[in-house]
């Protein structure tokens, strides 16, 4: 199940569609230039909005974003940051095959 999808306007490789719009950017470069791509999991500054099943964000401990900052949800709605649940040790494995493969599939 996909956890790191943070919020609006944050970019990403979630889906097949941006995966492959992300494969034509890359044909407007000039052949052997290099194209970079941060892969990163968003853990507590994304929302349980944008969570399969409206579940918290995982992110490595169960410690909440400072109530100095907001979230924005789903259907833009400004709210506190909630406190995320701590990633258990088994699930590390499954977002390191999740990176990974979205990582081979920008080749």
């Amino acid at each position: 199940m996909a956890t790191g999808f943070g919020s609006p306007g944050v970019p990403g490789i979630y889906s097949e569609h941006q995966i492959k719009a992300g494969a034509k950017s890359s044909m407007l470069f000039t052949p052997r230039r290099n194209i970079f791509l941060q892969l990163w999991h968003v853990g507590r500054v994304s929302h349980s909005s944008f969570q399969p099943g409206g579940v918290l964000p995982v992110a490595p401990s169960a410690v909440p974003i400072s109530t100095d900052f907001k979230a924005v949800t789903a259907d833009g709605k400004v709210v506190p940051y909630e406190t995320p649940r701590a990633l258990e040790t088994a699930e590390i494995p499954g977002v390191n095959r999740r990176l990974i493969g979205r990582a081979r599939a920008m080749r």
